[in-house]
């Protein structure tokens, strides 16, 4: 009865002795109007829940407000649900007052540092330390007793790793609220065995999960709980886990948010790597680490089969949902068995990380996996590894290694007698040779490529090989032949349903149509072609098609739209490190200065792109060569405006339009 004697004090009704304690709290409460408000229910739900559906019968005036890491239960309950602060300000400014948790910061540093206040300077640090406290009010107020002794900036670089261990400068507050890890053990203690090996098990996913992941990590828990909790999970997997996952949410340990495609679960970071230490002591990370890889090694393989269909735009969505998992995938070593694992997940990665434009990030991972498996082995999964290496340096414009990649994945395929994958490590080459200006040689690696991949029914192969063969006849002014191979491509991914492709088919067609000057045609070709690249996020192709679009409108006179775009474009190219496309970048800023007699501004922007074709071997093709006569015939009318020029970086190109423009 002591959780009603807690009541009856609070509203001062003197009991005495009394045996029927529920009466005399009935009697006091029955013709009363008030509000009471009970804290940190759940450590007595049971018992709490139960008292108050008794005194809430008793009087119809009675209103009860109880705070509680789940609800209690009862009949015509309200539930409203606290959740962090959100730590974002808006670029906050003195005549916009910031948000609570900065407020709340700024509250608390001011009492342990006089005359803190925030400014425009230390805003954002500020907002970074709420950001890494996950918003929560004790973690920030316990972030905030840091400044007595650190600057903001070393506090925002030592969260969030240590917060959970900082104890509390005040020494009134219970115990449990005096650290982070004392609160969250007090929380992990009230769960059963079931919820809490669900909620440790949980904290191998980063950036949040599935139902699907969830179930699927599920079933190696009875292998990493104390012994009386081995039975946690058993029966029916997949109700079980939404049952106790529905529990956790309801403990508001597990913050569940609906998407588009479903929902989605996570923790906060704080409470994430609580329950990763705790899943790390009873030495089960292994196991769960495994059961995570594994599914995400079936994920993605799926996804990959799906990335050249309908439905890819919803896959590549779903891919970036779950990078951070896919990334821990990627780096989980234990044994052999792990490592093919990784080699296998890096080689279906490759057509996304090609697509969004994770080049730098791709390779990483690719050349790291090839180096961890034996090397002695040729196997699919090495020479997918190869050739999606190779592909990817090419869009870096780094030949050199991605001829080896090229030859090592032929070499690889040969030996297998696999013609999809051989198809692949040719056509490989053939861009390479492509880009190297060696066109007779690029046609006939292409025409092999075509040949091995029809010979393997791989028709997304097929459609590659036909574009790029159009490219090569566009570039020697065949136009005629480009437009037969364009089209036969064209026709092939749009049975397929191959989005990203029908972009790139539709994007030559609009250069071939520009070749021919047809610039009407051109503009609606290459104006489709974007509305599927952004819709597909494909950053580098978005690039070119952006150039492109620019150089036409600056034709035309429209130089703020044409500006618009070849900032656009320049911008995304040094987020991809894409050097090559770069160069584009500042060949189409030299044609939209030179229309606007900004000659001086033209000729170094001209000579800067040559610098980065001299720099990464990437010769201009006969048709950017005639593009660019104007401006090459000012550059050397005017020689003395110019100077060579060092390869310019992305950061001097912006300068350089910035004074230009």
């Amino acid at each position: 009865h002591w959780v009603a004697h807690a009541v009856a004090a609070a509203l001062a009704i003197p009991v005495g002795e009394s045996k029927d304690l529920m009466r005399t709290l009935h009697d006091f409460l029955a013709e009363k109007e008030l509000l009471l408000v009970w804290d940190n229910c759940e450590h007595v739900l049971p018992v709490a829940a139960q008292l108050a559906g008794k005194l809430l019968r008793s009087s119809r005036s009675l209103r009860l407000l109880a705070t509680s890491r789940e609800r209690l239960g009862l009949t015509g309950e309200h539930v409203v649900p606290i959740r962090p602060f959100a730590p974002v300000m808006d670029a906050w400014l003195p005549a916009a007052p910031p948000g609570p948790a900065a407020l709340l910061f700024t509250a608390r540093a001011g009492e342990v540092r006089p005359g803190f206040q925030l400014t425009v300077e230390n805003a954002p640090v500020v907002e970074q330390i709420c950001r890494n406290a996950d918003g929560l009010p004790l973690a920030i107020e316990i972030s905030a007793g840091l400044h007595s002794v650190l600057p903001l900036e070393e506090i925002a670089a030592v969260l969030p790793a240590t917060l959970a261990r900082l104890p509390d400068a005040d020494p009134t507050r219970p115990e449990r609220h005096r650290t982070l890890k004392a609160l969250l053990a007090w929380s992990d203690r009230l769960l059963s065995p079931a919820e809490r090996a669900l909620f440790h098990c949980l904290s191998v996913f980063q950036g949040g999960w599935s139902r699907d992941a969830a179930i699927a990590v599920s079933h190696v828990t009875e292998n990493v709980t104390r012994p009386d909790a081995g039975a946690a999970i058993q029966g029916d997997i997949a109700w079980e886990v939404s049952n106790v996952l529905s529990h956790l949410i309801g403990k508001s340990l597990v913050v569940l948010e609906e998407q588009v495609g479903g929902s989605r679960y996570r923790y906060l970071e704080i409470v994430r790597s609580f329950a990763c230490a705790e899943l790390e002591a009873t030495g089960g990370s292994i196991s769960v680490r495994r059961g995570h890889q594994d599914y995400f090694v079936k994920f993605v393989s799926e996804a990959s089969a799906a990335l050249t269909g309908p439905d890819q735009s919803e896959w590549l969505d779903r891919l970036e949902l779950e990078t951070a998992n896919i990334r821990l995938a990627l780096r989980f070593e234990a044994g052999a068995g792990t490592q093919r694992n990784a080699l296998q997940l890096a080689g279906a990665m490759g057509r996304f990380w090609q697509i969004r434009g994770y080049f730098s990030e791709g390779r990483e991972h690719l050349q790291r996996t090839m180096e961890q498996c034996d090397s002695a082995r040729a196997s699919p999964e090495r020479g997918e590894a190869h050739n999606w290496a190779s592909v990817l340096a090419v869009h870096q414009s780094d030949y050199a290694a991605a001829h080896r990649h090229a030859e090592a994945g032929l070499a690889i395929w040969r030996a297998l007698g696999d013609s999809r994958g051989i198809g692949g490590s040719l056509g490989c080459l053939g861009m390479i040779a492509k880009d190297e200006g060696k066109l007779e040689e690029a046609r006939g690696l292409f025409q092999d490529s075509l040949l091995a991949a029809q010979n393997a029914g791989d028709r997304v192969g097929a459609a590659g090989s036909l574009g790029y063969l159009g490219i090569v006849e566009a570039s020697q002014d065949a136009t005629t032949e480009a437009e037969r191979y364009y089209r036969e491509s064209l026709a092939i991914r749009r049975e397929i349903q191959d989005r990203w492709g029908i972009g790139a088919s539709l994007n030559n067609l609009g250069l071939l149509a520009l070749q021919r000057g047809e610039q009407t045609e051109a503009t609606a070709l290459l104006e489709e072609s974007l509305v599927i690249r952004r819709e597909l996020k494909d950053r580098r192709n978005l690039a070119i098609t952006l150039n492109v679009l620019g150089k036409i409108l600056a034709r035309t006179g429209d130089y703020s739209r044409s500006h618009a775009l070849l900032m656009e474009s320049l911008k995304v190219c040094g987020a991809l490190g894409d050097r090559r496309s770069l160069a584009y970048s500042l060949e189409a800023f030299a044609t939209l200065a030179s229309l606007q007699d900004h000659s001086r501004e033209a000729i170094r922007f001209y000579q800067g792109a040559q610098a980065i074709r001299a720099q990464i071997g990437v010769a201009q093709t006969p048709i950017d060569r005639e593009d660019s006569v104007p401006i090459a015939a000012l550059a050397e009318a005017h020689s003395s405006l110019s100077a060579p020029l060092s390869p310019p970086t992305v950061e001097q190109a912006l300068a350089w339009v910035r004074e230009a423009f």
